[in-house]
């Protein structure tokens, strides 16, 4: 009888467990932070002192990144099977492998990947999983062994701005709209926890950095005035105007905070514009994660939409791409005084959250 030693029989046991817990990761709506905390990768392997949403979003960006580590074709089936595949959607894994079916009938194949049958690809994902939980276990002993400290996967770090050191609780943010389908403003309402803890050198921290777009439809260079304010219990700092079409402004806190304190902040921004708005608002994750997200959308009773829907993904979303119309989760009906709105739960860094719509 052959030996196996006792190191490589626990490697083992362990990848199958990874393996078998994919089957759940991918059911339904994919990965979500439940699903990955309740996960064999979530015993014992996170340092003490990690909350559960910021332990959650480390170890999504774990396992996603290992899945994009795959060769061309499995790492799209993969990503797509567990619901991280921005071009792809569907309310079940069935719901995905078919919209992945259809981006290939439609003449756009991923490369190294010819076009197939949903239930040819549901097949190559069940010989994909070994791969990817062996790719994972891997992954998730090294960061172990270095104490968390070396490297995440890029990806994870929006628009390359850097993580910001919270976890936002809660986030609500309102878009109004005038009579011309022009955005007028939108207020944001913030609860955050400072997230300190893998914060070298960092004892406190005393602001948060507000971002708002700044550019139009027509993407000009500076499209309208746009100004981000203090509403509540914050102060405005210095404004930055990048190159990328985005306005930054510093809002401070009353007090520093440290680790694991709470406080809340409400800003404005106000805008300018004399144009129809593009037809799309989105929040771009830039912390640690949010907890709970509410999108709401005020348009004027006399110029409402006529179609509104929603988007998740990992990538900006494309501005012109609505949902099929047998994606019922996805679509929004505004009601008869122009009101929308889009609720999200455990938000995960870089991700986008968006509402899109069509005028009339």
């Amino acid at each position: 009888m052959k030996h196996v030693p006792l190191q490589a029989r626990a490697d083992e046991m362990a990848i199958k467990k990874i393996a078998t817990w994919l089957i759940r990761a991918a059911s339904r709506d994919g990965l979500t932070h439940k699903k990955i905390l309740d996960s064999p990768l979530n015993q014992e392997s996170l340092p003490r002192e990690w909350n559960s949403v910021y332990s959650a979003a480390q170890l999504t960006e774990l396992v996603c990144g290992c899945a994009k580590q795959l060769p061309d074709g499995d790492r799209e089936i993969a990503l797509t099977a567990l619901n991280q595949l921005s071009s792809v959607t569907g309310a079940t894994l069935v719901a995905r492998f078919k919209s992945l079916s259809a981006n290939d009938q439609a003449g756009i194949p991923v490369a190294g990947r010819r076009p197939t049958h949903w239930r040819r690809t549901g097949r190559l994902w069940s010989h994909i999983r070994p791969e990817l939980a062996q790719r994972i276990h891997q992954e998730l002993k090294r960061r172990i062994r270095t104490g968390w400290t070396e490297g995440t996967f890029a990806g994870a770090d929006p628009d390359g701005q850097g993580i910001q050191p919270f976890i936002v609780d809660r986030l609500e943010v309102t878009y109004f709209f005038n009579q011309h389908r022009v955005f007028t403003h939108s207020l944001t309402e913030r609860w955050l926890i400072a997230e300190l803890s893998n914060a070298e050198g960092q004892p406190s921290v005393d602001h948060y950095d507000v971002r708002a777009r700044y550019t139009d439809a027509s993407n000009s260079e500076i499209a309208h005035e746009t100004e981000i304010l203090p509403i509540l219990n914050c102060r405005r700092g210095a404004t930055k105007v990048g190159q990328d079409g985005w306005l930054m402004t510093e809002m401070y806190f009353p007090e520093p905070l440290q680790d694991g304190e709470d406080v809340f902040f409400a800003s404005l921004v106000r805008s300018e514009g004399e144009g129809p708005a593009l037809p799309l608002v989105y929040i771009q994750v830039t912390s640690h994660g949010i907890v709970n997200l509410q999108m709401r959308l005020q348009f004027h009773p006399n110029a409402t939409p006529r179609a509104c829907w929603v988007y998740r993904g990992g990538q900006e979303p494309d501005r012109e791409s609505a949902p099929s119309a047998d994606e019922h989760d996805r679509w929004r009906k505004p009601t008869s005084l122009g009101y929308v709105e889009h609720v999200a739960q455990n938000c995960t860094p870089g991700f986008y959250y968006a509402v899109g719509w069509t005028w009339d």
